[in-house]
């Protein structure tokens, strides 16, 4: 047993102990995302109340839906790594059997494309990477096919890139997109490919970045920036028209960089088209109609096949 494996083993223990709920949630319920943790929880404390807060069904609304993945892909399992978006894409049932054992979700907390080179961001990723990676010998029987399916970027678009810019941080638009392309290229060479090869995976795809239908604030200074951050739950800067230009020069550099890999690329934008956005986002950044969850899920299966 070698030093390496020791260390790596001692932080996964750190870790999962720091982290008790995110990981039972991961364990039972199949995604380590708070809001599945409290889908459950609520589902068990509705026996003892009446009503349900706006909130709480909102959160719970298309898990009442019975749509499903196609019966004949019962075999695969599709395991969901990245930000939020994945913990709701995720949720879709097994026909055969009316549960959620067909898809597997690591969160990895709000990362973005522009930032996952940072050192916090890539020793968190690979901490819960490595622990997952155990976790997952629990499903290796279970299943004779695993997609791995990667998002991030969404964040990027809705803050971050107007964020970058008004603090001077690039000189222009360009340069931005320039460390984007590089990020996404270190990101699928020397981490996603080496993770597909040691989980046996048999296909990766990379997700697109979605843009939020909020409407977006347009701060003058990072005071006022500062102050958004601080008041809103899913931050959001630059207007709508500005934000689907991003939202198409990075899927654009995205299926660029992913063609080059030899990785699948796949933009969630064609299901659901911009004059959509409202009725698909129940808090205008994440997925929340169960027919196009289900029918990005049965894309992504076909293009395991």
């Amino acid at each position: 047993m070698s030093a390496k494996f020791i260390s790596s083993l001692i932080d996964s223990l750190f870790f999962y102990i720091m982290n008790t709920r995110e990981w039972i949630s991961l364990l039972l319920f199949r995604s380590n995302h708070p809001r599945r943790f409290f889908f459950h929880k609520n589902l068990f404390l509705k026996k003892f109340k009446k009503y349900q807060t706006l909130e709480e069904k909102n959160n719970n609304l298309f898990y009442l839906y019975k749509d499903c993945i196609e019966s004949k892909h019962e075999d695969t399992l599709i395991i969901y790594i990245g930000d939020s978006i994945t913990e709701y894409l995720s949720r879709v049932r097994s026909k055969k059997s009316g549960k959620y054992r067909n898809t597997l979700t690591l969160w990895l907390g709000p990362i973005t494309r522009l930032g996952f080179l940072k050192d916090s961001d890539f020793k968190r990723t690979k901490i819960k990477l490595k622990i997952t990676l155990k976790l997952l010998s629990l499903y290796n029987k279970k299943f004779s096919k695993k997609i791995l399916v990667w998002s991030s970027g969404s964040i990027d678009v809705r803050c971050s890139i107007y964020d970058l810019l008004l603090s001077g941080s690039f000189k222009n638009e360009g340069e931005l997109f320039q460390l984007y392309k590089r990020n996404t290229d270190y990101l699928l060479n020397n981490f996603l490919i080496p993770l597909k090869a040691d989980l046996k995976i048999c296909e990766l795809v990379i997700l697109s970045e979605l843009n939020s239908n909020l409407i977006g604030e347009c701060p003058s200074n990072l005071s006022e920036i500062k102050k958004i951050r601080l008041n809103n739950e899913f931050p959001t800067l630059g207007t709508f028209e500005q934000r689907l230009n991003w939202t198409k020069i990075l899927n654009k550099i995205t299926f660029d960089v992913s063609k080059q890999a030899n990785v699948k690329f796949l933009d969630i934008n064609k299901f659901v088209c911009n004059k959509e956005l409202n009725q698909s986002q129940f808090d205008g950044v994440h997925l929340s109609d169960p027919i196009k969850i289900k029918e990005i899920n049965n894309q992504i299966l076909r293009m395991a096949q």
